[in-house]
């Protein structure tokens, strides 16, 4: 990471530690600033691909970060939030499969490019999996059950009664309500337009890819 004059390397497949040190620039900072994103892990990488790709295309910024934040967070998102993805993706694919652009800086918005190198092939089959039609993709149904599955896993009640136990009663009812569903909503909002099974948290054949303890708070406050 190049920031002025100084130059630090890091190995970040969390890009809430690009989002971090970007915003804490200050605001008369007016050099550029190049950033390393290292990760091995293609569904890490084309996650956070596709979270700069939202942020820099979407016009409507407000539906951009809300876009963002469900893909990141929530086990299932709006149908429109997928078309949004599914809009933009296309456009990664040509880069990186183009023989005349792979490898050149793909503009990200008015002022910002990016470059991809290495892990090419296993990064496009993790698109391809983000691009499947509609007919292809886990149901309602069976992401939920996948996701039930992992979150209640029977060896790990222990842990989530000593988890529960930590909590104020409010707030023990609302990690419940998180742990059964995965979405990150305030308690009680409506959530039946949340109806579309996040494709980037679920592997091609159906599988969880998180831990039954991951949790949204566990970031900066």
């Amino acid at each position: 990471m190049l920031v002025g004059d100084a130059q630090i390397w890091l190995a970040c497949g969390d890009l809430r530690n690009v989002i971090k040190t970007v915003n804490s620039l200050p605001p008369t900072y007016t050099g550029a600033i190049e950033i390393l994103i290292n990760d091995r892990n293609p569904p890490v990488i084309a996650r956070n691909l596709m979270f700069l790709l939202i942020l820099a295309e979407v016009a409507d910024e407000d539906l951009a970060v809300d876009t963002v934040l469900h893909l990141w967070y929530s086990t299932f998102i709006p149908k429109e939030y997928t078309i949004q993805m599914l809009l933009l993706a296309p456009k990664l694919w040509s880069y990186l499969t183009d023989e005349e652009t792979s490898g050149s800086p793909f503009p990200l918005g008015k002022t910002s490019t990016l470059r991809m190198d290495g892990m090419l092939e296993p990064l496009l089959d993790v698109l391809l999996h983000y691009l499947k039609p509609e007919g292809q993709s886990l149901t309602l149904e069976e992401a939920q059950a996948e996701y039930s599955r992992v979150k209640r896993f029977p060896t790990r009640l222990d842990y989530r009664d000593r988890l529960y136990a930590g909590l104020r009663p409010s707030h023990r009812l609302a990690f419940e309500e998180y742990r059964r569903f995965g979405l990150v909503l305030p308690f009680g909002a409506a959530n039946n337009h949340f109806n579309t099974p996040n494709p980037t948290l679920f592997s091609e054949d159906g599988r969880w890819l998180q831990t039954d303890f991951a949790d949204p708070l566990e970031g900066w406050r």
